[in-house]
């Protein structure tokens, strides 16, 4: 959800300079089940804890700005230190 908010700052910013991008920004998770609720926006048992600020990613998924492609755990650089 953070990196989403970065992305539609990142896109203003970049329209405001007149170089706009239209094409959705992949956005890479090692999570299955987090790209099954970004993709299923239905709700379900077991996901009703998660909080309001987290559905953000399923906007920004809904509107194209992103596209949610999975990456293996070991290829994935943002857990580098997890």
């Amino acid at each position: 959800s953070e990196c989403c908010r970065e992305l539609a700052y990142l896109r203003e910013l970049a329209n405001f300079l007149h170089q706009s991008e239209d094409e959705p920004a992949p956005v890479y998770e090692d999570n299955q089940g987090t790209i099954d609720l970004v993709k299923n926006p239905f709700h379900q048992k077991r996901s009703k804890h998660i909080d309001v600020k987290f559905h953000y990613i399923r906007v920004a998924h809904k509107k194209g700005m992103i596209t949610v492609l999975n990456v293996h755990t070991d290829l994935n650089r943002a857990d580098i230190k997890t």
